[in-house]
């Protein structure tokens, strides 16, 4: 009886984890990819956009994702997008208003930030937390059809992320722009950009999709030689002998 009790207790902790985290909320990096017929195939990341400013990587394999991008996906473009929430404010008086320092992540295939200013940086986050609350209570990786209020289309594509779409296969940076931290700066500035992780080759791209469904961001990793591993292999069996003795 106290096993049972005892199993009843962790399952509805392991419940309550599981329930603890609600897929694509405010401020969640995600990855849409977008076909010609606006049919949308979604992954939450799993990391915030504050996270991808932080330097956080991402390698994720996900294979419904590479069956869609082969089947219903053909001809599919993707981005990257998240929302940086700030509850301050910037551009205060004497500018002609006051602006909440919200910003974006996204992916960009122009080499700079899909966005001119801080306004336009801002809009879009607010387009995306919209667009965020959309899909709660989704699954964290699914496809919609084209005529899903979800989807993405011309209009999201447009306004919020530029037509910053990028080929499967190819390579981006990711930028965060933000409205101008400067007080009494008006709200027509230039956004303060940083470029998030690392532009370069593909093993080295700040932000990735392969038509097998790999998804990576940030990553810069320097391949290891193979003969580190086997002396790490090695080392880690006369580890193990020693201890036996």
């Amino acid at each position: 009886m106290m096993i049972k009790k005892q199993l009843g207790v962790l399952a509805a902790a392991v419940a309550a984890v599981s329930s603890a985290h609600a897929y694509f909320e405010q401020g969640d990096a995600m990855l849409y990819a977008h076909a010609p017929n606006n049919a949308t195939y979604f992954v939450d990341l799993g990391v915030t956009g504050q996270d991808l400013v932080n330097g956080v990587e991402i390698n994720i394999t996900d294979a419904g994702l590479a069956a869609w991008l082969s089947g219903d996906g053909a001809g599919a473009t993707w981005s990257i997008v998240a929302s940086v929430n700030d509850t301050a404010t910037v551009a205060g008086p004497p500018a002609e208003a006051s602006l909440v320092n919200n910003g974006v992540v996204a992916a960009s295939s122009s080499g700079s930030f899909p966005h001119a200013d801080g306004t336009a940086a801002t809009g879009a986050a607010d387009g995306l937390n919209e667009w965020m609350a959309d899909l709660q209570g989704s699954l964290e990786s699914f496809p919609v059809d084209g005529t899903d209020p979800r989807a993405a289309d011309s209009a999201r594509n447009g306004a919020y992320f530029n037509n910053a779409q990028l080929s499967v296969g190819s390579a981006a940076s990711l930028y965060y722009g933000q409205a101008s931290p400067v007080d009494n700066d008006t709200l027509g500035s230039p956004a303060l950009v940083t470029q998030v992780g690392t532009a370069g080759d593909l093993s080295q791209s700040a932000a990735l999709l392969t038509s097998g469904g790999v998804i990576t961001a940030n990553v810069s990793a320097v391949p290891v030689p193979a003969a580190a591993w086997l002396f790490g292999s090695a080392l880690a069996g006369l580890l193990v002998a020693r201890r036996n003795k």
